[in-house]
């Protein structure tokens, strides 16, 4: 006779046997792709992604793309948002310096400055006036005019000359101001220093970083300690500027709910990761307060991403209307418009849902051999488990080459885009019959244990 727990463990050990081993996905598994053009050689390759990409996604996030190589295998890759690039930094300026005198006494019988400016603000001459007292005067600051500069510094480099001493340290405080009257401070404690050693060592320190802020005059204080220091040059250095991202637009015109008033629904027809919103109406002359909401999918929550006023108002040819804003960064495809019961003034020219967004940048590893597909659209694949974030991390962004998109191609087609049937539960089923089956057999198991104990049991009342 079978054991019953021999049976139960042989039924469990068939159900984990069946198990399916996910296949490595093919080119002809996505719907479409693109040739990419590659010259000479390079660790990391990048690109941006198109926007058939975002238009023919299954998903948010891009998880069904991969970029195979010359012998359809895929090659590790990564999705980035991309980021603003550093332009040059403007050539230095040298500010006109002033200095400004003041005696130890000053306090006990005051004393006068006089600043002449020209009609742009510009500083033009110092004059200072000082009670006669037997005090020798020094200098206790430096005026900078800073009203030329067209973007604020980042950064001050000081040139002095001294008498010959060993050197000095000191610590010197920066202010600013707009009418030289009343004055902020902006850096508090910058340590300068000019220390020699022999003839062969030497610390020069006469950088002053600065916090961006405009403005037209900075001032320098020059503690007594440097009595024997004259300032005869400062510098005004700025930062690399940033080149700003250009964004793409995506418009689609709202259509009205057949079954509640003031409400229009918007399909993106795409998965555009949006950072920025606008909504415009072209019949014009409209203020409506509403609700934009967005999900990823019919079957998801809404979610709100701004509440407030939308207006578009006309004459003539000027219009105001409500500037492009931002809300928290989404691929969400659907998106809705509330704005009440508006008596029907907008489903003759319903509103138009624009969209601003930023291309992400794919980045691929140099696997395989060339030519390269970028390989998109598939509602059968999953996210990518191969990634190159640690390689991107340790090496340089400037040694990662730029390819080029060629031809877009068809692939598996239209039809994967579409997800499959669901498949048939064999599993459950097989499950449930492997369970029944340990039932049966039990079953019958006790069943014959019951007959050999009655049979036992007439064999002991015969004797």
């Amino acid at each position: 006779m079978v054991n019953p727990t021999t049976m139960l463990a042989l039924a469990a050990g068939l159900m984990a046997s069946l198990s399916v081993a996910a296949e490595n996905p093919r080119r002809d598994d996505f719907a479409y792709g693109f040739n990419v053009k590659t010259t000479g050689q390079s660790v990391l390759w990048r690109l941006t992604v198109p926007d058939d990409v975002y238009r023919h996604a299954t998903r948010p996030g891009l998880g069904d793309v991969r970029v195979f190589d010359r012998n359809g295998v895929v090659v590790a890759h990564t999705l980035r948002h991309p980021r603003a690039v550093a332009g040059k930094a403007p050539p230095p300026v040298v500010l006109p310096l002033f200095p400004l005198k003041t005696t130890r006494i000053e306090t006990e019988i005051g004393r006068a400055l006089r600043i002449i400016t020209d009609a742009s603000g510009r500083i033009v001459d110092t004059q200072s006036e000082t009670v006669s007292s037997g005090d020798s005067e020094y200098i206790a600051a430096y005026l900078l005019d800073a009203s030329r500069l067209k973007q604020p510094p980042n950064k001050l480099v000081l040139s002095w000359e001294h008498d010959g001493r060993a050197g000095f340290t000191a610590v010197v405080s920066v202010e600013y101001s707009e009418d030289l009257s009343q004055w902020v401070e902006l850096v508090s404690q910058a340590t300068i220093a000019d220390l020699r050693s022999g003839k062969k060592h030497a610390i020069k320190n006469q950088e002053i970083g600065l916090p961006q802020r405009a403005a037209k005059y900075l001032r320098i204080t020059w503690p007594k300690v440097l009595r024997g220091v004259s300032l005869t040059r400062v510098t005004a250095f700025f930062p690399r500027s940033r080149i700003p991202l250009k964004r793409r637009w995506t418009e689609v015109v709202g259509i009205a709910n057949p079954e509640q008033a003031g409400i229009y629904e918007f399909d993106t027809g795409g998965f555009w990761p949006s950072d920025r919103v606008r909504v415009t109406f072209p019949a014009g002359n409209i203020v409506v307060q509403g609700v934009l909401m967005s999900q990823p999918d019919p079957e998801s929550t809404w979610h709100v991403r701004f509440r407030g006023s939308f207006y578009e108002l006309r004459h003539g040819k000027a219009t105001v209307a409500r500037e492009p804003f931002d809300v928290a960064q989404t691929s969400d495809r659907y998106w809705r418009l509330e704005v009440g019961d508006d008596g029907g003034r907008l489903r003759k020219n319903p509103p138009v849902l624009e969209l601003g967004w930023l291309a992400h940048e794919l980045t691929f590893a140099a696997q395989g051999e060339p030519p390269y597909t970028l390989a998109y659209g598939s509602a059968t694949i999953g996210p990518s488990e191969q990634s190159i974030d640690v390689l991107l991390a340790a090496i340089d962004d400037e040694q990662i080459k730029t390819a080029r998109l060629g031809e877009k191609l068809t692939l598996g087609g239209e039809i994967r885009l579409t997800p499959p049937p669901a498949p048939f539960p064999w599993k459950r089923y097989l499950l449930w019959a492997s369970l029944l089956l340990g039932v049966v057999l039990l079953a019958w198991m006790v069943r014959r244990l019951f007959g050999q104990l009655a049979a036992s049991n007439d064999d002991g009342s015969e004797k």
